[in-house]
């Protein structure tokens, strides 16, 4: 099951049409449900599958979102130069790659990989949203470590010498991102 903490959905409908007509495009009827339901949102911890080879999820995009904005992922110039070949990138991982669904003719509603190493060379996925959704597995956030119980594990472990300001800003930058957050499970 995929777990997402969904971005705002205030006034979506109205914020999805505009986004189509801002970019010309239409969205796939299973994207568009799930943009309507959610907005796109966070998504940690999430891993898909597909064909043997396992992939990381770090948001699906959405309209207006602080982090991830979908139709401005990196910059307004990737996304023109991906939604010019027929793909709009839905969401991200940690190293820089987008998930896109296919948004004309053959491709319209397939999912896609693209490899930001290979300029953004697409590799299919699956047929279609809904089955992207369905393979994603998710964990559940829970405990948060402290500062303090990290420092401690490092202690017990032998390692507090390896501890320093980098470590400490990335710890800090964890808590941060998951204090707080709310988890549900993607229903489409």
């Amino acid at each position: 099951m995929m777990l997402i903490s969904k971005f705002d959905t205030t006034d979506i409908e109205i914020r999805v049409a505009d986004f189509e007509r801002e970019y010309g495009i239409s969205f796939p009827e299973q994207y568009r449900a799930f943009m309507l339901r959610y907005n796109g949102g966070n998504t940690p911890k999430t891993k898909l599958r597909f064909d043997r080879k396992s992939y990381d999820l770090r948001a699906l995009f959405g309209i207006d979102a602080e982090q991830y904005p979908l139709g401005r992922c990196y910059t307004r110039n990737t996304s023109d130069e991906c939604i010019g070949r027929g793909f709009l990138p839905v969401g991200g991982d940690v190293f820089g790659n987008f998930f896109a669904i296919g948004i004309d003719n053959e491709k319209r509603g397939k999912m896609y990989f693209l490899n930001h190493e290979r300029n953004f060379a697409a590799t299919l996925l699956c047929d279609s949203f809904n089955e992207f959704i369905a393979v994603g597995k998710s964990e559940k956030i829970g405990h948060i470590p402290t500062i303090e119980e990290r420092k401690q594990i490092l202690k017990d472990n032998g390692n507090l010498h390896l501890f320093n300001p980098q470590m400490l800003a990335g710890w800090q930058a964890e808590i941060d991102r998951y204090t707080g957050i709310h988890q549900e499970e993607i229903i489409i």
